[in-house]
C-alpha cells in the first residue's frame, strides 16, 4: 500500500508508514524494527551538542558541533525514557575518488573514529558485500560513550557503510551488552530490509 501511494505521488520524497521509510529523493527505502520510535532530528542535535561538551579535546569539541545530522535516529525506548539500542542512518556524499574502493577507505575512517571517540577499537574483520545492489562494508567496534553529567559506558556499534554514486549511506547501530541490551537480531532484520530505490 505504501509503495502504491509513493508511485501515485512522485513529488513525495519521503513517506513514513508505520515501520516503512522511503526516501525516494535520496533513494533510500528500509524498516525500522517493529515497535521501535523515529526521533526528532532536534533531539539528536541536543544529544550530539552534549556528547561534544563531554569531548576531551577543544579541536574535537570544535568538529563535532559540524557534524551533519542524521536522516533518520531509530532508539527502542524514547531518548527522554531510558538509555537503549539506536540505530542512526547518514547519507553524505561520495567522497570516494575513482580509484578507490570502499573497502580499501576503510582503514582511513578507522583512523579518524579512533581519534573521536573515548577507547575506540574495531572489533574483528570489515566484512565486504552487496546490499541492494550496492558496494557494502560492516565492521564492529566499541567505544566509551560520554554525556555531560551522565556515568560513561562501553558501547557496541555494527556498523554498515554503502555506496550508490552520488552518495554514501552510513548506518550506526549501537547496543549496551554490558548492561544486556542486546539488539543484534533486531538490526540484522533491519539490515536485511534495506532497498536503495
Amino acid at each position: 500500500m505504501a509503495a502504491a501511494a509513493t508511485a501515485a505521488n512522485p513529488l513525495q520524497a519521503v513517506l513514513v508508514d508505520d515501520d516503512l521509510y522511503i526516501n525516494q529523493r535520496l533513494g533510500l527505502s528500509f524498516r525500522k524494527p517493529s515497535g521501535w520510535h523515529y526521533e526528532s532530528i532536534m533531539n539528536f542535535k541536543k544529544l550530539r551538542d552534549e556528547y561534544s561538551v563531554a569531548a576531551h579535546s577543544e579541536v574535537l569539541n570544535d568538529e563535532m558541533q559540524d557534524w551533519s545530522l542524521p536522516i533518520a535516529t531509530i532508539t527502542k525506548y524514547p531518548l527522554k525514557d531510558r538509555l537503549g539500542p539506536s540505530i542512526v542512518v547518514y547519507v553524505e556524499p561520495n567522497a570516494l575518488e575513482s580509484e578507490e574502493t570502499l573497502l580499501s577507505v576503510m582503514p582511513l575512517l578507522q583512523e579518524y573514529l579512533a581519534g573521536l571517540f573515548l577507547n575506540y577499537e574495531r572489533v574483528g574483520n570489515y566484512r565486504g558485500g552487496v546490499v541492494s545492489g550496492c558496494e557494502t562494508v560492516e565492521y564492529y567496534s566499541k567505544f566509551i560513550y560520554e554525556r555531560a553529567m551522565r556515568k560513561s559506558i562501553p558501547v557496541r556499534n555494527k556498523s554498515l557503510c554503502s555506496v550508490r554514486d552520488p552518495v554514501m549511506y552510513t548506518m550506526h547501530m549501537v547496543d549496551i551488552p554490558e548492561l544486556n541490551i542486546d539488539a543484534q537480531e533486531e538490526f540484522n532484520v533491519f539490515v536485511n530490509s534495506i532497498i536503495y530505490i
